[in-house]
């Protein structure tokens, strides 16, 4: 009998180090090809530690010349014309904004608007929106998904040439196939693309997820969120096995529905901007969350006059600070430069204003505008 008892506790025993080691390895993605990979609580690039310097920078798709180009929105530099009249300028335009976050200090950049398409429930294809002289018009990306994932590649390729990584933000599908169809044709396109290290693939569920149901009052289950955040797992492990998985959370009370300790993202990037709740949130995420976590999104607004810039400088130092301090893995801040959004809050939380000029060290780029003082203390 006692031979037994020792037989099943040796077997219960090994049985659960093979779990633990499971967990481990799961854990740990290897670094292959140069991808960046978390090992613990950390992203992991080449053996060395890496924490993104990332900055949120906002683009659009234009048609110049009958080519197809992904661009800087309208509000940067000028905010009353778009900048460059061919694919070569804008894209030159871009490679000056690149260089000069880099020369900033900026490791990684998180592109916002790529996901601006639609369905047209007519005829069911997937859409998106095209700026162009003489009127806006669409792609229909269902007939030409390679026409604009091919613009997304040259809008990477210009970050990997100025030594930027890459996170992309695109909302992946609950309800539109179309979607779901696209996405997986975006993954596999760039599943050998070293420079991307994650896709972002879901913008506060907490503001945009209740009014896509049917009944928007009416709150998502947790295990509702669970299966689709695993629907998607799923679909990046088999189609893009070597990026990284994760959602921009935005507070603590998305737990209720969008619960990032169960979701089952490769880690957690969330969103937080009241000066009196950041730090309080750091710490909720760095206590409750046993995944490795970021912050996604930040900023103070500052104009010079309401807020001035020397708080806005203050404020990034102590949210680096607090995140490095409470076992944070990254810090993105939106966004490069001034909009006219509309309200303070979005208007101003840029490292860039639209006074004077920039050059970069080279004197190569230009840029209409100054950065603030809160973009020097990156490096």
């Amino acid at each position: 009998m006692f031979k037994k008892i020792i037989k099943y506790l040796f077997l219960i025993s090994y049985f659960l180090f093979v779990i633990e080691c499971n967990d481990t390895n799961n854990n740990i993605q290897k670094s292959e090809n140069d991808f960046i990979y978390i090992e613990g609580k950390y992203f992991k690039y080449k053996n060395d530690k890496f924490f993104p310097l990332m900055l949120n920078y906002s683009v659009c798709l234009r048609q110049e010349n009958d080519e197809y180009v992904m661009s800087p929105i309208k509000d940067y530099e000028d905010k009353n014309v778009y900048e460059g009249n061919s694919k070569d300028s804008i894209q030159n335009v871009l490679r000056g904004h690149f260089q000069l976050l880099k020369e900033l200090g900026f490791n990684s950049i998180r592109f916002h608007g790529i996901s601006n398409v639609s369905t047209n429930d007519s005829i069911g294809d997937y859409f998106v929106r095209v700026i162009k002289k003489g009127g806006n018009t669409r792609l229909n990306i269902t007939e030409n998904p390679d026409i604009y994932l091919n613009a997304i590649g040259e809008l990477v390729s210009i970050a990997e040439e100025k030594g930027l990584k890459v996170m992309i933000l695109f909302k992946a599908d609950i309800d539109d196939p179309k979607r779901h169809d696209f996405v997986i044709s975006m993954l596999k396109y760039f599943k050998n693309n070293n420079t991307i290290f994650a896709y972002d693939l879901f913008n506060e569920p907490l503001y945009f997820d209740n009014k896509e149901l049917p009944n928007w009052k009416k709150h998502r289950k947790k295990e509702d969120a669970y299966n689709i955040a695993l629907t998607w797992k799923r679909m990046m492990d088999k189609y893009a096995p070597k990026h990284l998985f994760t959602i921009g959370f935005a507070e603590p009370i998305e737990v209720f529905e969008w619960d990032p300790e169960i979701i089952p993202v490769d880690f957690v990037a969330f969103h937080t901007y009241h000066p009196l709740r950041v730090p309080n949130e750091i710490y909720w995420f760095s206590k409750y969350i046993n995944k490795p976590w970021m912050i996604g999104e930040t900023s103070l607004p500052a104009d010079n006059d309401s807020i001035m810039y020397s708080e806005q400088a203050q404020f990034m130092k102590e949210v680096y600070s607090r995140i490095v301090n409470c076992g944070g893995a990254g810090l993105g801040w939106w966004g490069f430069q001034d909009v006219s959004w509309g309200g303070f809050e979005h208007d101003f939380t840029s490292i860039a204003n639209h006074r004077g000029v920039t050059f970069s060290k080279d004197k190569k780029y230009k840029i209409k505008g100054s950065f603030k003082p809160v973009a020097y203390e990156v490096n």
